[in-house]
């Protein structure tokens, strides 16, 4: 998400995206989509058959020009077989999105094309969450100094 997320609970900006899923719904293709996309594999089959063949008789080897037709024409059972087996296949019906306040610890998700939840802005939730956040920071960076200055004892 690009835009700029306001936590539900609190009201504060600090929010990351957790997760990002699609919701997904099984759907069966008719008899009809497969005989398309059959038709479709085919012609271009027979289409680069044909240029095959144009080329390899101007090139004057005739012999091999069997060969080619003969693929041409074994192809026609496999593509009966395409439009007779009729499967289903998944397509996304929504996205749902998983976030998280880094100030509160809220925990929400959102379907896109729902609207977004409102937001209660608590300041007293703001301010808390950010100096545990700040804290956190300080404690991190002398931490990070502590392993530093080990490292360069060691050497």
């Amino acid at each position: 998400m690009s835009d700029q997320i306001q936590c539900p609970n609190c009201g504060g900006y600090k929010v990351e995206t957790l997760k990002k899923e699609y919701k997904k719904e099984s759907r069966s293709i008719t008899r009809t989509d497969r005989l398309r996309q059959a038709i479709g594999l085919m012609g271009i089959f027979w289409v680069c058959s044909l240029i095959g063949g144009v080329i390899t008789a101007a090139m004057g080897e005739t012999e091999r020009l069997p060969s080619i037709v003969g693929a041409a024409v074994c192809l026609v059972p496999l593509m009966g077989l395409l439009v007779f087996s009729a499967k289903s296949r998944s397509i996304v019906v929504a996205t749902i999105y998983h976030f998280g306040c880094s100030l509160c610890g809220y925990r929400w998700s959102w379907e896109k094309g729902t609207p977004i939840p409102q937001a209660n802005v608590k300041p007293d939730l703001i301010a808390t969450g950010a100096r545990k956040l700040e804290e956190e920071e300080r404690r991190r960076q002398e931490e990070a100094a502590l392993h530093y200055l080990s490292k360069q004892g060691k050497k």
